[in-house]
């Protein structure tokens, strides 16, 4: 049985959230990755709820209760997962050219580690490159400070 089109999006989005919890030893509450691509310019992020906190990839340390083992979050290691989460973008991309299909603009991907529960939302529409002063990193903020203010995943819109 061949492979469809949503079998190899799956595989990409469930290696996103892989590298983003390996980078954090698999040691969190939710993993929050978003992905971004539109008119050449493309994007990976990610954050986490980790001992009840939401916190930034370069924050993660700041949510270590005391008497537990710090997270290596060392530059080398933050590069090398947004990297890899760039590959996925760039093996979504190219596999939505071999089947057809259109390109999604956007991800968001949000994983409950302790119930095993995988929410992604997609989006087809241009949401950065028609704006002059909107960056891929700008979604990822808005979207990390909702998260701090509502704690409810991914947005409902």
């Amino acid at each position: 049985m061949s492979k469809t089109f949503e079998d190899y999006l799956s595989e990409h989005q469930a290696d996103m959230i892989s590298i983003a919890l390996e980078y954090i030893d698999n040691r969190a509450d939710e993993v929050f990755a978003y992905a971004a691509s539109e008119k050449g310019t493309s994007s990976f992020n990610a954050f986490y709820k980790i001992n009840g906190q939401i916190v930034r990839k370069e924050e993660i340390n700041s949510a270590v209760k005391p008497g537990d083992a710090k997270y290596d979050d060392s530059t080398e290691r933050r590069s090398a997962m947004l990297d890899i989460g760039l590959d996925n973008i760039d093996a979504i991309e190219e596999r939505c050219l071999e089947f057809g299909v259109e390109t999604p603009t956007e991800m968001r991907l949000h994983y409950d580690v302790r119930s095993g529960k995988f929410r992604a939302e997609l989006r087809y529409d241009h949401v950065f490159s028609d704006a002059p002063d909107l960056l891929p990193g700008n979604i990822f903020d808005a979207w990390f400070s909702n998260e701090l203010k509502e704690g409810s995943g991914l947005d409902p819109a």
